[in-house]
């Protein structure tokens, strides 16, 4: 938390994000549509979800030897 000073007033801001969650079968797809071929930052952009956090899915992928999502469970 972080205390931010207006004259004698006191706010606390959080620099806390909430985290979306994803489920597993958006991460297989959208890693699935990246390995054919799609340019990732499209696949990212029509998701609405960041380029890293793509080419994380995608790294994860690759990472389990890429026969299978084990690594999304």
């Amino acid at each position: 938390m972080v205390a931010l000073r207006y004259g004698a007033v006191y706010a606390k801001a959080t620099t806390e994000v909430a985290r979306r969650r994803f489920p597993e079968s958006l991460k297989r797809e959208a890693v699935s549509l990246v390995l054919a071929g799609t340019p990732l930052r499209h696949v990212a952009e029509s998701l609405g979800i960041a380029e890293r956090l793509l080419g994380e899915w995608k790294g994860q992928y690759e990472q389990q030897g890429g026969d299978g999502y084990e690594a999304f469970g």
